[in-house]
């Protein structure tokens, strides 16, 4: 009997030992799957990093010697074109951005010329060289004044060459040049080829907007003889200068009222960038006459990081409303169910324009933005919180002051902000906006080009990771620009803030904007 129940035991203990390997192996293949993943995932990653730099190399390489028109696609061309909390200081060592500083907008894109003035200036936007420069035939785009060239039967021989480049005829008789894809002057329209460009933008390098306005009838001055406000319409027979003068800044409107009303100077600048800066004219012409080029637009991603699911599904409706066209929005949903947000997508039908991202609750917030930037392709890349308001107009004038501005951050120091204990909004730092910025900005507020983010990267860790990237910003040479106050509101709820200061100390630093919770106001 002993015998037996100690045979019995050993055949237990077998089958026990049996069993414990067992589960040791079956562990050991989990975490060898898992592994797999993960090197599956990382090599993913590392390709497409792979693929990243070596398209920013060779948009570089463009840049630096632009190509020729293709012969090959000759046809497309001349048929279309192819296609986190606050900060604890307000930003200090304040230096002033010109006014009117332009920045190349479409790099790639060669055109040789032989015209002055204010449509040289326009064309100086791509890559221009001089007509007797470089061979006609080996840019994408000719231009031609036909009265500063000397030789005409040259012109009418090249209008009848096939294949040739797009080219342009600046002149006032449009029926002279038939073969042109388009004629610019002030004759009659010529077989619907005649374009009309407005003036562009003055740029005011050595002259104060003062002295460009002198002696402009309508303009409003303080006890300074600073010109604060300029009586006019904003159309298309608005001057150059005081075109320029919006896109600094100055508000331009057809009453003083209108010139005094709050945002009237956000919303005159608007208006310049978007329909008299040089950049925005060169695209319609080369729309017009069929030549493929860089869109002037960035392709832009929102990044937002939500853990709280009563408020994910509102930030993502708020950000759908944007007016920006050229968007899209990557949501982590950080330790919280997808499913909600997946179900509202698809009953809005947003489809491709917003991404959603399963991050686990162990991932530290800079590494789940980090994530969210690397399952987008976009080249302008914008931090979204979940609890802040944000305008319709909010990515447009964004993206418009990284193209004023030159700096590759843009982001708010003035800032609306509501103190939900007051129930009450007031304006912080109402001094600092339209400026380049050696402090802080409100990290709910960065926009940066994505190049930017390939250099420095959001730190590895739970909180302050955008003082932490402004400062790696800084480190690799970068500016940062502070825009408007406009389109954004700052919501200081209950609760432990990044920006660690009482509601009451905020009150009393801040000027009053308006009682209670009415984000809509800072619309303009």
């Amino acid at each position: 009997m002993e015998a037996d129940r100690a045979d019995a035991d050993r055949i237990e203990a077998l089958e026990q030992s049996l069993i414990d390997e067992r589960a040791v192996r079956e562990q050991a293949q989990r975490r060898a799957n898992e592994l797999e993943q993960r090197v599956a995932t990382w090599r993913t990653r590392a390709e497409e990093r792979a693929s990243r730099i070596e398209r920013l190399e060779r948009e570089r390489r463009e840049r630096a010697n632009p190509a020729g028109w293709l012969r090959s696609q000759v046809a497309t061309l001349r048929g279309s074109a192819a296609e986190e909390a606050d900060p604890a200081q307000a930003a200090g060592g304040l230096e002033t951005a010109h006014p009117t500083a332009l920045r190349r907008s479409l790099p790639g894109t060669s055109i040789a010329h032989n015209i002055e003035g204010p449509l040289a200036t326009i064309l100086g936007q791509a890559d221009a060289v001089d007509l007797d420069e470089r061979p006609w035939d080996a840019v994408d785009l000719v231009v031609v004044d036909p009265a500063r060239l000397g030789d005409l039967d040259r012109l009418d021989s090249w209008l009848d060459l096939a294949p040739r480049p797009p080219t342009v005829v600046v002149s006032d008789e449009p029926h002279r040049w038939r073969g042109a894809e388009t004629v610019i002057g002030a004759g009659p329209p010529g077989e619907g080829r005649n374009l009309s460009l407005p003036e562009p933008i003055v740029e005011a390098s050595d002259r104060s907007i003062t002295e460009i306005l002198a002696g402009t009838s309508g303009t409003i001055v303080d006890e300074s003889g600073e010109v604060t406000g300029i009586l006019s319409e904003l159309d298309d027979s608005t001057s150059g200068a005081i075109a320029s003068a919006a896109a600094s800044g100055i508000p331009v409107a057809p009453s003083r009222d209108l010139v005094r009303s709050p945002g009237q100077s956000t919303r005159s600048r608007r208006w310049a960038w978007e329909h008299r800066d040089p950049a925005v004219l060169l695209t319609e012409l080369l729309d017009r006459v069929g030549v493929a080029h860089k869109p002037l637009l960035p392709h832009t991603a929102g990044l937002l990081i939500s853990n709280r699911p009563d408020r994910v599904v509102t930030a993502v409706e708020g950000f759908m409303a944007q007016t920006y066209s050229e968007c899209e929005l990557v949501v982590g949903c950080h330790g919280i169910s997808t499913d909600p947000l997946r179900s509202l997508v698809d009953e809005q039908g947003w489809g491709d324009a917003v991404s959603i991202l399963d991050l686990p609750t162990t991932m530290p917030l800079g590494s789940c933005t980090n994530e969210a930037a690397a399952a987008t392709t976009a080249s302008v890349l914008a931090k979204i919180d979940d609890d802040d308001h944000y305008g319709p107009g909010y990515l447009r004038d964004a993206v418009l002051a990284m193209r004023y501005s030159g700096a590759p951050v843009i982001g708010k120091a003035a800032q609306f902000t509501y103190v939900e204990s007051a129930d009450r909004t007031v304006l912080r730092r109402a001094q600092t906006e339209e400026t380049m910025v050696t402090g802080i900005l409100t990290g709910a507020t960065l926009v940066f080009e994505r190049a930017i983010w390939d250099a420095v990267r959001f730190p590895d860790r739970p909180r302050m990771i955008d003082i932490h990237f402004l400062n790696g910003v800084r480190a690799a040479g970068g500016t940062v620009y502070a825009n408007s106050r406009w389109e954004f509101v700052y919501r200081r709820g209950p609760g432990a803030h990044t920006w660690d200061i009482s509601d009451e100390r905020t009150l009393e630093a801040s000027e009053p904007a308006w009682d209670g919770w009415r984000p809509e106001r800072s619309h303009v």
